[in-house]
């Protein structure tokens, strides 16, 4: 019997809450009407001027006046009404110390502002019927048995309409940050998918002796005992012409990224070259770019210690490992924490 009286319970509350008027619902905004004075519509028209001339001083303050002087009933809930404007006036307040501390109220003072102005702090977090204000321990809940309908519904457009604009406020500043962090995404896909290859080892020591950020990959790297398939071809003259397969070393070297967005590097190192008809060649190597290098190197050929009265050797190295795409974890890392910042920014509210 008792589960059936449960069941019956529960029956008549969603039933009930069927019945309730829209603006109390989840996600429903089919109670608004965009010719009220209240709404984000209206209030973009009724500000227009302020707006593009960037005085979001008078808009907010001309919001909060609004509010003040409400046509809606409140006498029996103005404690809850005095909740709401306080924030209002909290939002005010602190718009107006962050244009003092930005020295100025303009266009070109936006992300100053911002460094000091707190917009997420009003926040109306509808789905679950509550206006929260972030930071403060405060939130209005909108619910039938607190509020009236005509009571939800003016504080749920004057803080629908507030978010809105604030979104605006700040909107030239969130793509200012898109661009420098898809800029920042560009120049370590750069680093890591199209620079010289780093073998784990070298990949190690590059992340602790050069210096980098989230927005700025290393601008250089160092070559440290990198092997690679290559080829030698002597110049000694035409008839002598002929290519070997060996194996190059590059013992140390340096590599340097240069352009917007890294898009290019130029490098050189020492390398050493073993082969199986001749002795170790020994030499240097520069690097012009992901798909050309060239280097010279010295073989004693003939076997009498003297590295110098023999034919020289072009090399060219080809580099195999660049194809494996092994990365450090922590210049990885910061490829993830670029893509999680793009899609937190991309889709906030």
């Amino acid at each position: 019997m008792c589960f059936y009286l449960v069941g019956l319970l529960i029956l008549i509350n969603v039933y009930a809450y069927g019945q309730l008027p829209s603006v109390y619902s989840q996600g429903k905004d089919d109670w608004k009407d965009h010719n009220d004075s209240r709404h984000y519509d209206q209030a973009i028209k009724k500000y227009e001027n302020e707006i593009a001339s960037f005085e979001w001083g008078e808009v907010l303050r001309g919001l909060a006046a609004d509010f003040e002087k409400t046509d809606v009933n409140w006498s029996e809930k103005l404690e809850i009404k005095q909740r709401f404007q306080n924030e209002l006036d909290a939002l005010v307040d602190d718009y107006t110390e962050a244009i003092e501390w930005a020295g100025g109220e303009n266009e070109k003072k936006g992300d100053e502002i911002l460094k000091n102005f707190a917009t997420g702090r009003f926040q109306a977090n509808f789905t679950a019927g509550i206006i929260y204000f972030s930071g403060r321990n405060n939130e209005i809940k909108l619910y039938p048995d607190i509020v009236t309908e005509e009571q939800a519904k003016d504080l749920r457009y004057r803080a629908e309409t507030i978010n809105e604009l604030l979104n605006n406020f700040k909107d030239e500043a969130r793509q200012k940050t898109v661009s420098a962090i898809l800029k920042a995404e560009t120049r370590w896909r750069n680093y890591l998918e199209r620079g010289f290859s780093q073998y784990p080892w070298e990949s190690f020591c590059n992340g602790y002796i050069t210096t980098w950020d989230i927005q700025n990959p290393p601008n250089h790297q160092w070559i440290l005992f990198h092997p690679e398939l290559g080829v030698e071809v002597n110049i000694g003259g035409i008839k002598q012409l002929k290519a070997k397969e060996v194996l190059t070393v590059e013992l140390a070297g340096w590599i340097q990224y240069y352009g917007e967005d890294l898009a290019n590097f130029w490098g050189i190192s020492g390398i050493t070259t073993i082969r199986d008809d001749i002795g170790i060649g020994f030499g240097g190597i520069v690097h012009l770019g992901p798909h050309f290098n060239l280097g010279i190197a010295v073989h004693d050929v003939d076997n009498d210690d003297n590295f110098f009265n023999d034919d020289l050797f072009l090399a060219f190295g080809i580099d195999l490992f660049k194809f494996a795409k092994s990365t450090g974890p922590k210049f990885k890392n910061e490829m993830g924490k670029l893509k999680f910042a793009k899609n937190v920014i991309l889709f906030a509210k």
